[in-house]
């Protein structure tokens, strides 16, 4: 739903800057307009009553939910997905794994042979970091 859509629902409305409008709110008997939208540029809009109504009340009021109030996903304004880890965090645990490795490497030259359990731990500490990798933005 857009804010033309939202906006057209409203009594009372007035333009007082740009995507910024006042009106009066649906939720409780208003007189004079106590209901602020705001418009921001990337299609969400925010809303204050400031008799103390809650943005849920004045978009139920209307027949509405609070969906209306983002943008379509279809509109190509999908919400980020947020990462499980930071990127710190994922540094340390990178820098740990190879610790790992180059410790067995150095094993390895030494020994001119890796046991089974040092290579297994080789591959789990290649799995982990390819996992670190695929946890980055693209």
């Amino acid at each position: 739903m857009g804010a033309d859509n939202l906006l057209g629902r409203l009594a009372g409305v007035k333009s007082i800057g740009h995507g910024k409008y006042k009106a009066r709110c649906p939720a409780h008997e208003d007189r004079s307009p106590s209901l602020s939208v705001r418009v921001l540029d990337d299609g969400r809009i925010l809303l204050h009553c400031f008799a103390g109504c809650g943005a849920a009340d004045v978009v139920e009021s209307l027949g509405l939910t609070l969906d209306a109030l983002f943008p379509d996903k279809e509109q190509g304004h999908a919400r980020p997905t947020r990462r499980p880890y930071a990127a710190a965090d994922l540094l340390h645990f990178v820098d740990r794994e190879s610790l790992v490795v180059l410790v067995l490497a150095c094993d390895a030259i030494a020994k001119q042979r890796l046991a089974e359990a040092d290579l297994a731990r080789v591959m789990t500490a290649r799995a982990r970091i390819s996992s670190v990798i695929a946890c980055l933005p693209a």
